[in-house]
């Protein structure tokens, strides 16, 4: 029977998912913590029909033509902890093969990222022009607001106290990258109760991950890590178009209600891999990387691809918003800015003692079926290093997801008219996805959140604080996971190019806790 190398590639290339494969923050999706904004953050996300910052001008460009002109700075600051915890169907802990020293080891009681502790900093830039009374420009610059960096670990301590290598080795080792969506608006009001708005998105992605793959098919009903190697992939899409359409309704003087949808281009990245092995020593510890490394000094165990020879698709959710919002204003006076005529600007920290807004979210995340991988078929790429490698045409990863729906809601009380806003809220996003194809690259669970924060102003300048913290959620398929590893046999049974077992049996977790800190220059 002929073996025959695969690529370690899906899994990464599934981290790299985590952090582009969605645009936007705005809707219910399971590929990011909602929200971009400080503002946004504090109050659940429930913004759709208050939008009244710079950040409209991606979250409603609707409501640009009711704003002043303006220019905001946010930072967010995301701590997220990812767990796997491995058992077969019994519920007994999961054991793997160590075929270099003759006995099994057993997984420790879960497996998390090692960065957990480490903030990853998501900023946000935008701005609104106010052309004039009924038109308004805009522009934004933000990426999905997800943690742009995440790294497993490669070896660990087995329950028996020996060293071994990690259960999530064949899902993820470590990926990195960057996910720009510049954002190009405009708003207009029909009437001074009724705005649209539409904006133009031109998003650029750039990723690097890896993970540990088998080299050669094995028949091991558990994981048999003596030819494992590891596989590094670096990618980008330098264009993947987006529209989206907004508008924004006021049927009374108290109620606001808004609406937003977006549509994107699918993630069509090109790139290169390079495959270094063999990764890890008998018993089971990691080699010395000068023993495979592909750096400066190369060795002989290192095949590189042919330049942009290896695709990565991601497909792209439809996502739609509707908000509906009740506020209270102050009585005008002769000296509000409200007086003036027809078209006057929002100012909800000026105006209004109290507002409360619930949105209503879906995201068709169902059309994301597999993570997409496509190597060379013709040739294939060889792997010089291992007689009759190749890697394989087709790598896809299997997720399955589902469309998740969504309810935010949120609150702003003007403490100080003008000076001080304090707000607070929550959201809830349902399950995303089948359990039997869990992974580690983002977890869709059904999840709950709280939020809360402030707004100062001072002169023209709003300061803004927020935080939220995302209550743990889990993925559970009962030891019986659906997620194969890669094999090198083409003919391995049941499935080619896969590993007999299963690499994910048993649960995934997660919570994540944002800071966020911004503002605003009214002008």
């Amino acid at each position: 029977m002929q073996k025959r190398w695969t690529a370690g590639l899906v899994a990464s290339a599934a981290a790299a998912a985590a952090m582009v494969v969605s645009p936007a923050a705005q809707a219910t999706n399971a590929f990011e913590v909602p929200d971009t904004g400080v503002e946004q953050l504090g109050r659940g996300a429930a913004w759709v029909a208050r939008a009244a910052g710079p950040l409209a001008a991606f979250m409603n460009p609707a409501a640009m033509a009711t704003q002043q002109s303006g220019v905001s700075i946010d930072v967010n600051l995301i701590w997220q902890k990812t767990c796997l915890s491995t058992f077969d169907a019994t519920g007994a802990p999961t054991k793997a093969a160590f075929s270099g020293n003759g006995y099994p080891g057993t997984y420790p009681a879960e497996t998390c990222n090692t960065n957990s502790g480490t903030p990853f900093p998501n900023p946000a830039l935008a701005a609104v022009w106010r052309a004039s009374p009924r038109l308004a420009f805009g522009f934004s610059l933000r990426g999905p607001n997800s943690p742009g960096k995440i790294t497993y670990p490669d070896v660990v301590t087995s329950r028996e106290g020996r060293t071994m290598p990690a259960p999530t080795r064949y899902m993820l080792l470590e990926q990195s990258g960057v996910v720009l969506l510049p954002t190009l608006s405009a708003g207009y009001s029909i009437t001074p109760d009724l705005q649209v708005g539409a904006g133009f998105i031109w998003g650029i992605a750039s990723m690097q991950f890896s993970n540990i793959s088998q080299a050669l098919g094995s028949n091991q009903q558990s994981d048999d890590w003596s030819t494992d190697v590891k596989a590094t992939l670096k990618a980008k899409d330098l264009l993947f178009p987006g529209a989206i359409v907004a508008a924004l309704y006021e049927p009374s003087p108290l109620i606001d209600v808004g609406v937003w949808y977006t549509i994107s281009d699918d993630i069509k990245a090109k790139g290169d891999a390079y495959i270094e092995g063999t990764y890890y020593n008998d018993p089971g510890t990691a080699k010395d990387p000068s023993r495979y490394n592909c750096g400066d000094g190369k060795q002989s165990a290192c095949t590189q691809t042919p330049a942009d020879s290896v695709s990565v698709t991601i497909r792209q959710p439809m996502q739609a918003r509707f908000g509906v919002r009740f506020h209270q204003p102050r009585p005008v006076s002769s000296a509000d800015d409200r007086a003036a005529p027809a078209y006057p600007f929002r100012d909800p920290i000026a105006h209004d003692v109290f507002d409360i807004e619930a949105d209503f979210t879906w995201s068709h995340n169902s059309v994301f079926e597999n993570l997409e991988i496509r190597f060379p078929d013709n040739p294939p790429v060889n792997i010089d290093w291992l007689a009759g490698g190749i890697a394989p045409p087709n790598a896809d990863v299997p997720h399955h997801f589902r469309d998740v729906f969504g309810l935010r809601l949120g609150a702003d009380y003007v403490v100080i008219p003008s000076k001080l806003a304090v707000r607070a809220g929550g959201f809830f996003e349902s399950r995303g996805q089948d359990d039997q194809y869990l992974n580690i690259d983002f977890v869709p669970a059904a999840r709950f959140a709280a939020t809360a924060g402030a707004t100062f102003r001072v002169g023209d300048f709003d300061l803004m604080v927020a935080g939220s913290h995302i209550f743990p959620s889990k993925l559970d398929n009962g030891g019986h996971g659906a997620l194969r590893g890669l094999a090198g046999s083409q003919a391995t049974s049941p499935v080619v190019n896969r590993t007999q077992f299963f690499i994910n049996g048993g649960s995934v977790t997660q919570r994540a806790t944002t800071l966020a800190i911004g503002s605003t220059w009214h002008f």
